[in-house]
């Protein structure tokens, strides 16, 4: 049941990111000129006349989602012992690190192909 509720839990925390990500990103005066010309929702234009409003509570609830992930790892994780947890987070952290290398290699790739150099 464990890993249903954190996987749910993940799910709403992504959901929470992209509606921030996004009214981030409708933040930009182009787009919310685009949105208020568009004949807005009364409840959008709510939140775009004052922000907070929408961004302390999505803040609030990811944090949320992120102390209740870390209570469930944390009373499953104390039936572990050291050796089983090391054991079942091994391919966790390995693909991780391959993850974070890869995405370095790309990001290098890229600022070659493009010719960016830091501090230039």
């Amino acid at each position: 049941m464990t890993p249903l509720f954190l996987f749910l839990l993940g799910g709403a925390t992504v959901f929470l990111g992209v509606v921030q990500a996004a009214f981030s990103a409708l933040m930009r005066l182009s787009l919310r000129l685009m949105a208020e010309r568009g004949g807005r929702d009364d409840r959008l234009g709510h939140y775009l006349d004052d922000p907070l409003q929408l961004f302390l509570p999505v803040r609030l609830l990811i944090g949320v989602c992120t102390v209740l992930a870390g209570a469930l790892i944390a009373r499953h994780w104390s039936r572990w012992s050291r050796q089983e947890f090391y054991r079942d987070t091994m391919p966790i952290r390995y693909w991780m690190q391959m993850g974070g290398t890869a995405f370095g290699s790309l990001l290098c790739l890229v600022g070659a192909i493009i010719g960016w150099a830091p501090n230039s």
